[in-house]
């Protein structure tokens, strides 16, 4: 599957014999490569951290403490002034 990705993008083949694919060596520089490419795919994933509005859970939280207060002051304020509306 993946190699015949790479032959749609136009990548070459590694061109390694089945002795070589069983060398120390390139398994751990295929483990690399995998590890390697976990480790970007994180941290593009990531990405949009950087862009996230932090504040604006805290600005939604007071402004509805704001349309409470304001609500009070209108509903009670008018007995406080003995005021009809």
């Amino acid at each position: 599957a993946i190699e015949a990705a790479a032959l749609k993008l136009g990548l070459p083949l590694p061109g390694l014999t089945d002795a070589q694919r069983t060398l120390g060596v390139v398994k751990r520089v295929g483990t690399a490569g995998q590890v390697v490419g976990v480790i970007i795919g994180c941290l593009i994933g990531m990405l949009n951290l950087l862009v996230v509005d932090l504040a604006a859970t805290e600005r939604a939280k007071k402004a509805e403490e704001l349309k409470k207060m304001m609500k009070a002051v209108i509903e009670d304020g008018a007995q406080v002034v003995n005021c009809k509306r």
